[in-house]
């Protein structure tokens, strides 16, 4: 038995129930929620539809946590996120809908329990618990207030033990965050106020990379990651108390970073797990950021470069998967692009389920369902089954250059098949002036210590996944396809090497799967030799 099923074990006894003691939180000021909410999820709710984490579960007569859907979506219902829709919906009969929702968990849940309270689902709690604690206490019955007071000072008491020990990750900062708004809330707190910030500023440190990407390398967790710090930096404000620098610095490099994953559609690109999110979520939290830092075109401490001209957006994926421990949604998505003309998504990578348990999860992990150069079938890093990554590439880089004549070219490579293949993959994407045009080769280059073979290596496959909203058309001589994008824009794909098809693919941006189409150029090349594509505009 490990330490953390015996830590488990314990947790869920009486007498550890005993240690968090009796002693109800007294609330001496109530930070406002960053956030607004959503209507009509509290008006979901009211009609007893539950969606979450990609599912809808339809019971009105029964409490979310009354119904099994997978961890993901109960995590989601137990963090208690939503009560910020019930409140953007006001009034009597919101209020009383959400008070009776929490006195049915506050039923349910007399104790500890591993998903409901998991580190960051139980930081989630308490930050929501504590920023809405004035709608659901104003005008409630003492029968409601102190079960709800006793049980906050409670699970505070557990988060405080907990917090600094979750898994690693930004699972683990929402726990700590959950943390500091409750020493800024409760009454007492100033004594372990300081500890609550240390545990922040040591995981900002761990988590947050000089350029102000996130180290899991998905654009979705960066977003969520920068929504929980900016709440923070605004419930410190509202309580006169100035944020540390690490908070202020961090704000302050990853809302340029923010504007870096967006797509024309003011979306984020898909990248390592991450979806779309709302655009108007996005805008938002760029409001709220107070930054005006402008995008970077190479990030490189984060391994992501971006190319922008005229309406058209690039992102290339040319870094390394996160380490051990913030490996666990890592994609083999290797030398992967994205790229959108205007508020049209054009070449998109596969994304992937909102929950991690679901039968898509694994199979979008799959270099395969990236933008990018197959061989042989094998991904690019050899992914642990579920999560993490046991070997990764030791080379992984990209330069830049930009042209006087306004073209913008990176040169990326990587080694996450000179194991099984003794060949690197090397990719070179040029963005003209205009945003009309690109131009790429893709070469398959002997690598060091691996002596080049005369003869062809094994057979390579580039996939170039569509946006559901595109509709390609093969042409006869199978070297090149028309695209016509939502709007009516037309693009033609063309190969000059290479057999061209066009085979069914899926798309995950939104969190439920839409079928949708891939550009699929296959073929064989000799190590050092190279194929090249090119994506023009050709009118509307």
């Amino acid at each position: 038995m490990t330490d953390g099923l015996l830590t488990n074990a314990y947790y869920a006894t009486r007498l550890y129930e005993l240690t968090l003691g009796t002693k109800p939180a007294v609330l001496d000021r109530v930070p406002v929620d960053a956030w607004l909410g959503e209507p009509l999820n509290a008006n979901a709710m009211f009609q007893g539809r539950y969606s979450a984490a990609g599912q809808e579960v339809v019971n009105p007569n029964q409490a979310p946590w009354h119904l099994d859907a997978g961890p993901a979506w109960q995590a989601f219902f137990n963090g208690f996120e939503w009560l910020r829709d019930f409140r953007a919906v006001g009034g009597t009969v919101a209020r009383q809908r959400a008070r009776e929702l929490t006195q049915s968990w506050l039923l349910a849940n007399p104790r500890w329990s591993a998903t409901v309270w998991r580190p960051d689902v139980l930081g989630r709690r308490v930050a929501a618990w504590i920023h809405h604690s004035d709608f659901l206490l104003n005008g409630g019955k003492a029968e409601f207030i102190a079960p709800f007071l006793l049980s906050l000072g409670r699970q505070v008491r557990h988060l405080r033990r907990v917090a600094g020990k979750g898994p690693s990750g930004h699972g683990k900062l929402a726990a700590i965050v959950g943390l500091n708004v409750a020493a800024i809330a409760i009454g007492g707190a100033a004594r372990w106020r300081d500890q609550a910030q240390r545990l922040l500023e040591h995981e900002i440190a761990h988590q947050v990379l000089a350029d102000g990407g996130h180290v899991e390398r998905s654009p979705s967790v960066h977003f969520t990651v920068l929504r929980d710090l900016i709440g923070l930096r605004l419930a410190l404000a509202e309580a006169r108390i100035e944020p540390s620098a690490a908070i202020a610095a961090a704000i302050e490099r990853m809302t340029p970073m923010l504007r870096f994953f967006r797509h024309g559609d003011g979306a984020l690109a898909l990248f390592n797990g991450g979806g779309e999110e709302a655009a108007s979520a996005v805008d938002a939290t760029l409001a709220r950021a107070e930054s005006r830092g402008r995008p970077p075109v190479s990030a490189h401490a984060s391994g992501f470069e971006r190319l922008a001209a005229g309406r058209t957006t690039l992102i290339l994926d040319a870094g390394a998967p996160p380490a051990a421990p913030y490996d666990a949604a890592a994609h083999a998505g290797c030398l992967s692009f994205e790229m959108s003309i205007g508020s049209d998504r054009l070449i998109v990578n596969c994304g992937a389920p909102l929950a991690p348990e679901s039968p898509w999860a694994e199979p979008l992990r799959a270099t395969a369902a990236h933008t990018t150069v197959v061989l042989a079938d094998t991904n690019a890093l050899d992914l642990r089954p579920g999560s993490g990554v046991r070997r990764r590439p030791k080379a992984i880089a990209a330069t830049r250059r930009d042209g006087d004549d306004g073209t913008q070219t990176v040169e990326a490579r990587h080694d996450g098949y000179a194991a099984n293949f003794g060949v690197e993959h090397h990719r070179r994407l040029t963005l003209h002036r205009t945003g009309d045009r690109v131009t790429a080769e893709d070469r398959l280059v002997a690598s060091p210590g691996h002596p080049a073979s005369a003869t062809a290596v094994a057979p390579f496959v580039a996939r170039f996944h569509l946006h559901p909203d595109v509709r390609a058309s093969l042409q006869q001589d199978r070297r090149a396809v028309i695209l016509r994008l939502a709007r009516g824009t037309g693009w033609v794909f063309e190969a000059e090497n290479g057999d061209l098809a066009i085979e069914e693919s899926i798309y995950l941006g939104r969190g439920q799967p839409r079928r949708t189409s891939q550009i699929v150029m296959s073929g064989t090349v000799a190590a050092g030799a190279g194929f090249s594509w090119s994506l023009a505009r050709v009118g509307d």
